[in-house]
């Protein structure tokens, strides 16, 4: 670009007001002076444009003019910058480099967050023979588009939906610790007098029955997040109710399955405009209930989360782990020593959609009491971790497409890992769909 032609394309910008003279000419001049030309203030005898009328759009004047000086001066300080760059020198005839053929290592678990590392995807085919217990495999599809289905995954890796009669959405299954039978939720997402409502149905995918019995509009909005107490009688779960002043509350609640009675635990009660409770997860013993706690910020975006636990008759309320693990979802071992956790819980389906927490989103183990925490490092968001069905592997979702808060994941596939993070083995193939996969328990 010469000095000419720089001054012409100041002057000659075509918007629908014409920017001020003076303007560009301090503009050139300084432009000039970064790319090394002359910088003169006039151009004696140059011939000045012919200032065609124009008929003044109304809100936008003088902005594509603005626009227009910005690209240009944009564009001039790359040019410099690319001008400044020193020269390379042509390489020697040393002796060339060859890559090593030396696989990449599994990933390895860290005792605290670490910046993020080119993910160490296993290349190894996907298969179900990766899974060390051979009983069914249920998983959310579609929930990356809000309309989430439970599919069964196949052995060929192929999938059939668990209940293609039930109409609307399907999310949060949980399996009964005896298998034979598991809750999930459900809902019209086309019907507006519909709700988020617990359901119950076999392995089999039988007609479901409803276990939401009471939970009515308007006073009861919404009842999710199931879990079974280890003898299968009760299930723990979240229920969002409308308080006497009109403002939505969260609270983690029990219902008796042979009475229908529900006991709502009122140390957990919180506005939801500010927190929700979620996932809620029985110790194997019965005694303790740990649950996640996600905050929400001035716009309703998801904050921070940090990981509760209450003793089963709603006492002793107590936060375990540290801040910065943001931990949420928890899921305990089979020997109640163990809880499998989230860093900056992922589900796309409930109000945690995205997050205004910059962090990533991962997977990590801890004690029962919190601490010893140990966090997974790929390099790209893992989620919606689970113990296999004989608890001797961690289930898991890796998004190959990456994002972090509110930069949502992408390309969601299932993958299974030792609980120290090793061994990590695919089980289903890219592109992939599969988010939040439970296995039904081993006996």
């Amino acid at each position: 670009m010469t000095d000419e032609l720089l001054r012409r394309s100041l002057q000659a910008i075509d918007a629908p007001m014409r920017p001020n003279p003076g303007f560009v000419d301090e503009l050139h001049a300084r432009l000039s002076g970064e790319l090394g030309f002359t910088a003169s203030t006039t151009t004696p005898g140059r011939p000045q444009a012919t200032v065609r009328p124009r008929v003044r759009r109304r809100g936008r004047v003088g902005w594509l003019a603005v626009a227009a000086l910005l690209a240009l001066a944009a564009l001039a300080l790359v040019l410099t910058q690319q001008g400044r760059r020193p020269v390379v020198p042509p390489p020697s005839s040393s002796p060339s480099f060859t890559p090593s053929t030396t696989p990449p290592l599994p990933p390895s678990p860290l005792a605290s967050s670490s910046t993020p590392t080119a993910p160490a995807i296993p290349e190894s085919s996907p298969t179900l023979d990766n899974l060390r217990s051979d009983a069914t495999v249920l998983y959310e599809s579609g929930a990356m588009e809000g309309l989430p289905r439970l599919r069964v995954l196949q052995p060929d890796l192929s999938s059939v939906e668990l209940l293609p009669e039930v109409p609307g959405v399907q999310f949060g299954a949980a399996w009964r610790p005896d298998g034979e039978r598991l809750a999930f939720v459900s809902y019209d997402a086309v019907e507006i007098r519909t709700h988020p409502l617990i359901w119950e149905t076999d392995a089999e995918g039988a007609e479901p029955i409803l276990l939401s019995e009471g939970c009515d509009l308007p006073a009861c909005v919404a009842e999710y997040e199931p879990g079974y107490s280890p003898d299968g009688t009760r299930l723990v779960f979240v229920r969002t109710n409308v308080a006497d002043g009109g403002d939505e509350e969260s609270v983690v609640a029990i219902r008796d399955l042979e009475t229908g009675a529900v006991t709502e635990l009122e140390a957990t009660r919180r506005p939801r405009a500010a927190a929700e409770n979620l996932h809620p997860r029985w110790s194997p013993d019965g005694q303790t209930i740990a649950y996640g706690v996600t905050e929400y910020g001035e716009f309703g975006f998801p904050g921070t989360s940090t990981l509760h636990l209450v003793d089963a008759d709603g006492t002793n309320e107590r936060i375990i782990g540290t801040p910065d693990l943001h931990a949420g979802e928890p899921e305990w071992s089979q020997d109640g020593e163990k809880i499998l956790f989230a860093s900056n819980p992922y589900r796309p389906v409930l109000k945690a959609v995205g997050s205004e927490l910059d962090a990533p989103h991962g997977l990590g183990v801890m004690d029962a009491d919190g601490s010893n925490a140990m966090q997974f490092d790929f390099g790209v968001p893992i989620i919606a971790g689970s113990w296999t069905g004989n608890h001797d592997q961690i289930l898991f979702t890796l998004m190959e497409g990456g994002g972090t808060g509110a930069q949502r994941p992408s390309n969601p596939r299932l993958f299974v890992m030792d609980p120290d993070g090793s061994n990590v083995l695919p089980l289903t193939r890219s592109p992939g769909n599969a988010l939040y996969a439970v296995q039904q328990p081993s006996q």
